[in-house]
């Protein structure tokens, strides 16, 4: 279950081949799977239902956008075999 195997590792890219790092196509941007709703008189930020199974997500400072990176040999509950 590793990441060398699995559907959700990026293509390579140019600078991908020399560390054998890519991109999780897996990985979920936080600000999108959110919404704000009303949860018990206040509005909060909570996860949308189409995520309730996600267990990892990315962000950075300005909720923008980012990316998780991982080598070949990184170990993840949500591989899925290459096809």
């Amino acid at each position: 279950m590793k990441c060398s195997t699995c559907k959700f590792w990026n293509e390579p890219k140019e600078y991908d081949d020399y560390v054998n790092i890519r991109r999780c196509n897996k990985t979920v941007q936080l600000f999108d799977a959110e919404e704000w709703k009303q949860v018990k008189g206040e509005t909060k930020r909570v996860l949308k239902t189409k995520y309730k199974d996600q267990m990892m997500f990315t962000q950075d400072a300005s909720s923008y956008y980012a990316s998780l990176y991982t080598r070949e040999d990184f170990f993840c509950a949500h591989w899925e075999q290459n096809k």
